[in-house]
């Protein structure tokens, strides 16, 4: 069974956390330990007990006078972040660790037209050492080769392929694999794939099912598949969830988390920036999160010709069909945002939001289209 230890800095509102969750408070400060003793929880003194921990707590938040890397939950308002510190030379101990997760991952792939590449998508989770996993492949009416690959792949129990019958584009796509997931395994975990890109470590899964302890969110890091090279992207540094939710980096994407299934909204039915608004509002749902550093897993693909994010306004005039315009797909963005007022209540967010209606709207004026 994994413990769970919480944060102490001297503030007693923590210590209502410890109770109600009933967690143990790890220290390795004597001096904590009478003040401590009169709240009436379990304490561990981490140089006297070799129980093996997966959050690791100190006296101090600095985070430049600390050793080793893991995860420590802070109590936040209502909200509760994990924030990231170091922690002692503990790398022993955590090698003995045992790890109990059985995680059961959800694997959603929409795709429209990527005959070219989704061989390789699925290979990658093919591939993965850990293998309690589903895959739903939810494909948006291809006219080209798809079907037929895809279809290599029908003997494998796990992987379920999903044809639309009416035009749903990637956000509705991506709404037929959650509700099927929420039915086949409500209890696990949700990760994306776009049909164009990969993982391209093994052990990711295995790496991720001993990563989790419970959190409703962890996110992780990419790379970039450019000029036929795999290239390094930069390393994410939100620090609580005020950051993850205002961030304006890809991070947004839904590709680069791993999310509770009972938590996972679905997406707008847009067909452009339908990954921004839906980051606010799981985000708004979440109350837990941590991000997963070890290395990059996700290979995002500049190389597809194809691909909606690497197109300019330009292209989408001559490449996407005609229903798809940059003017209704702004508008509705905006809508969506303005939807979104209504249902925050941390007013910090609120403002951010407001903002950015602020500069979509001038931007549209100007006749300036972004993908977020």
């Amino acid at each position: 069974m994994k413990q769970i230890a919480y944060y102490y800095q001297g503030n007693e509102n923590y210590i209502d956390k410890l109770k109600e969750y009933n967690l143990v408070i790890l220290i390795d400060n004597e001096n904590y330990v009478d003040e401590l003793l009169k709240y009436n929880v379990l304490i561990r003194m981490i140089k006297n007990d070799k129980t093996i921990y997966d959050i690791l707590v100190s006296e101090t938040d600095d985070v430049a006078k600390i050793n080793a890397r893991k995860k420590v939950v802070i109590g936040d308002g209502n909200k509760r972040r994990i924030q990231y510190i170091k922690k002692f030379d503990i790398e022993e101990i955590l090698k003995e660790r045992q790890i109990n997760n059985n995680i059961k991952f959800s694997i959603i792939i929409p795709n429209y037209n990527n005959g070219e590449w989704i061989d390789k998508t699925i290979e990658s989770v093919l591939n993965q050492t850990y293998t309690d996993w589903e895959m739903y492949i939810i494909d948006d009416m291809s006219t080209d080769n798809s079907i037929k690959v895809i279809n290599k792949y029908k003997n494998d129990k796990r992987i379920t392929l999903i044809e639309n019958e009416i035009k749903l584009y990637n956000g509705g796509s991506r709404n037929v694999g959650i509700l099927k997931s929420r039915k086949s395994n409500p209890d696990g975990y949700l990760l994306f794939i776009d049909s164009d890109d990969w993982w391209d470590n093994k052990d990711f899964l295995k790496d991720l099912n001993e990563f989790i302890v419970d959190e409703d969110i962890v996110t992780f890091e990419y790379k970039w598949y450019i000029n036929d090279q795999i290239k390094p992207a930069g390393h994410f540094t939100y620090q609580n969830i005020d950051e993850l939710f205002m961030t304006i980096g890809c991070l947004c994407a839904i590709w680069c988390k791993c999310v509770k299934t009972e938590l996972m909204p679905l997406f707008e039915f847009n067909t452009l920036m339908e990954d921004r608004n839906h980051h606010y509002r799981l985000i708004n749902r979440i109350n837990t999160y941590s991000h997963f550093d070890r290395y990059q897993p996700y290979i995002w693909n500049k190389m597809n010709k194809k691909s909606v994010s690497t197109l300019t306004k330009q292209k989408y005039d001559s490449q996407l069909q005609p229903i798809i315009e940059w003017d209704n797909c702004a508008y509705r963005h905006i809508a969506g945002m303005l939807d979104l007022l209504n249902e925050l209540d941390n007013q910090k967010w609120k403002d951010f939001i407001q903002k950015r209606i602020n500069v979509c709207k001038a931007n549209i004026s100007n006749g300036i289209y972004q993908q977020y």
